[in-house]
């Protein structure tokens, strides 16, 4: 049996053929899909990993100095007078 809106047998949806305005083939559309560029996943991996140790050796160096910090005003305020 047929869908009575489109014609078309139930369970089958319709295809278009159109894409959106100025996608596709034919003068004046781009490409439906960029050109294909060829990427070195374990590259991108290890520039990943040694910026994730430059920000831990960043982080990790700052929040030493805030311990650091941190226990000379515990110091100071056990200080009697202080």
């Amino acid at each position: 049996s047929c869908s009575p809106s489109s014609g078309l047998p139930r369970g089958v949806a319709p295809v278009l053929t159109s894409g959106p305005a100025g996608v596709g083939h034919g003068a004046g559309r781009a490409p439906a899909r960029p050109v294909q560029q060829n990427v070195n996943f374990y590259e991108q991996v290890n520039e990943l990993h040694k910026l994730a140790h430059l920000l831990w050796g960043g982080y990790s160096a700052y929040l030493g100095e805030y311990e650091n910090w941190q226990i000379e005003y515990m110091e100071a305020m056990d200080t009697p007078g202080y």
